[in-house]
């Protein structure tokens, strides 16, 4: 996240003040640790802004601590169907996608019973 601070700063040219929250080891903690930073700040408008492969999982932890959040995801792995011939041929990056989604579809449902 430290990383994210960055890009809004350097690139985006973010003057306002970014709160990282770096406690968390989970989603579901950094829902909570989340909440306690923007109490201590007043904040009422929260925005999740997480990976779209990750974002179902996060709602899941975010929403039985925040009302109102927003939900915002980036890294879309496909905007639209653009798959080619080579795209069917086993690879490292098939594997790791593989991998994320398992991850998450796991990681939901375990959410889901936790919640």
């Amino acid at each position: 996240m430290i990383l994210l601070k960055q890009v809004l700063q350097q690139e985006f040219k973010i003057t306002a003040n970014i709160f990282v929250e770096q406690q968390s080891t989970n989603t579901m903690e950094n829902a909570r640790f989340s909440k306690a930073i923007m109490s201590q700040h007043n904040f009422t408008r929260p925005l999740l802004v997480a990976s779209a492969f990750h974002m179902p999982k996060a709602l899941l932890a975010f929403k039985p601590v925040f009302d109102n959040i927003t939900p915002a995801p980036i890294g879309f792995m496909h905007s639209e169907i653009d798959y080619i011939h080579g795209d069917f041929i086993p690879n490292s990056k098939s594997l790791w996608q593989n991998y994320l989604a398992l991850h998450e579809l796991i990681g939901y449902g375990w959410y889901k019973i936790r919640l």
